[in-house]
């Protein structure tokens, strides 16, 4: 069954980051011919040692798919470094003339916060092809978060701008209510566009950030340059979701609740997006109602996200 919208048929396949392993986007080849998606993958670039090809030729692919009429969304094959140095050489009155969902997390949130200021609206915070659908047949736990995270995409491109994942528990940090446009990064990334052209403002925005393999001190430092910026200062709200594998990791929640101080609105911490799995998605500048107490944080109105205090 083809768990995807009926607007949805054509997926156009692109890599702007890392080298993709050749098992991986087989298993996610098939998978989504099982779902009844057809895929459309450039002709391939030479590897790298850490890119997926040259800068040409990353660009080249991803202008492949996009300007292919066939192509409903675009899904990234996976992250890892490279989007950066591209970002420059983007036409983006191409990419915002087309204006068609873009996929993908982690290095790909730099395409996104960047097309989001040149005026595109369709970016989806979520799975990637070799990230999310390449796990090995006898992986079967992470089969079944594939599932999920591929349920929180389909409602997502159907017009749900924030999916819910099941279980969700969050802690308020801050009460306070806001109604903003939500914009999810990781974090590396949103802190190595700050300066540049690529950078929007983000006054009255709800941030929701994650990142992996970052110690406590990087994120502590993180934070401190948003403070010292007066980016925090002129949040409406700020989302912490998930660090993983980051060295003393036991000291985050300590940091969160620094720094929150400094947000005028509510935050919240413990949202499972990032790098861990399942990975819902999320429409990148869709407007969303975030409200905080002492107690519950209720995110556009859910009232299943309850403190783990409680």
């Amino acid at each position: 069954m083809n768990p995807f919208p009926p607007i949805i048929h054509t997926i156009g396949l692109f890599s702007l980051s890392g080298v993709v392993d050749a098992e991986r986007l087989a298993r996610g080849l098939s998978r989504l011919a099982v779902w009844g998606i057809r895929t459309i993958l450039p002709r391939p670039a030479t590897p790298l040692p850490y890119l997926s090809g040259t800068d040409e030729e990353r660009i080249r692919m991803f202008y492949e798919v996009l300007d292919n009429p066939q192509v409903d969304a675009l899904m990234a094959l996976r992250g890892g470094y490279g989007v950066t140095r591209i970002l420059d050489d983007l036409d983006w009155k191409r990419i915002r003339q087309r204006d068609i969902p873009i996929i993908g997390y982690s290095d790909v949130t730099a395409l996104h916060l960047a097309a989001w200021k040149n005026g595109c609206t369709k970016q989806i915070h979520g799975p990637m092809l070799c990230s999310t659908f390449g796990y090995a047949e006898e992986d079967t736990a992470t089969a079944q978060t594939a599932e999920i995270s591929a349920k929180a995409l389909c409602d997502c491109l159907a017009g749900i701008p924030f999916p819910m994942l099941p279980g969700e528990k969050l802690e308020a940090l801050k009460p306070g209510k806001a109604t903003a446009p939500i914009i999810p990064m990781n974090f590396t990334l949103l802190r190595s566009l700050i300066g540049t052209p690529h950078f929007p403002s983000l006054d009255n925005t709800i941030l929701l950030v994650e990142d992996v393999d970052e110690a406590a001190y990087s994120v502590d430092r993180m934070l401190a340059q948003l403070r010292s910026a007066n980016i925090l200062q002129k949040l409406a709200g700020l989302l912490f979701g998930q660090f993983t594998n980051g060295e003393h990791s036991e000291l985050l929640p300590e940091l969160f609740q620094h720094y929150a101080k400094y947000v005028n609105g509510p935050v919240a911490s413990g949202l499972p997006v990032g790098h861990g799995k399942p990975i819902t998605s999320i429409r990148f500048g869709a407007t969303i109602t975030l409200e905080t107490d002492e107690k519950r944080v209720k995110l556009n109105g859910e009232m299943n996200h309850q403190d783990s205090r409680q």
